[in-house]
């Protein structure tokens, strides 16, 4: 895990490394004791030197699929941002590292992280921020009438 500036490059010495070993389905990677992140920070994966590596990555997917045409353009626009990239080798990465393409669209890695508040952070559900106001709820709903 590394700090990451607003391009997406990898800034700083790394905050954390952890030996992963993943299972089958999705795997969860608690980071104990907490790391504490800035405002944009990066999860990077170092494959190992083996052929044998068994890991498959998840990613969106927005190439044309066996049962249908490419979610490039139709589910995903092709003007959206890019979040996932490939860094290249641990000593030298690239920066910003290059967009993961799939050969038709840029593709994002499938990740869900859960990021906590720490010490001196409000402790009441209000004085969190919230990302959807009451206000929206009607346009919303109008969606589907």
């Amino acid at each position: 895990m590394f700090n990451a500036d607003s391009t997406g490059c990898l800034v700083g010495s790394t905050l954390d490394a952890q030996p992963f070993l993943p299972l089958s389905n999705w795997n969860q990677i608690d980071f104990l004791p907490a790391v504490s992140v800035g405002p944009s920070f990066a999860v990077t994966y170092t494959l190992g030197s083996g052929t044998a590596d068994p890991v498959a990555i998840a990613s969106d997917h927005p190439a044309v699929g066996p049962t249908g045409p490419a979610a490039c353009g139709n589910c995903y626009p092709t003007t959206r941002g890019n979040h996932s990239f490939f860094y290249g080798a641990a000593a030298t990465p690239l920066c910003p590292g290059s967009a993961l393409n799939d050969g038709v669209c840029d593709a994002e890695l499938l990740w869900d992280a859960q990021v906590m508040y720490g010490a001196g952070a409000p402790t009441d559900c209000a004085s969190f921020p919230v990302s959807v106001q009451e206000q929206t709820w009607g346009s919303i709903k109008a969606l589907y009438r």
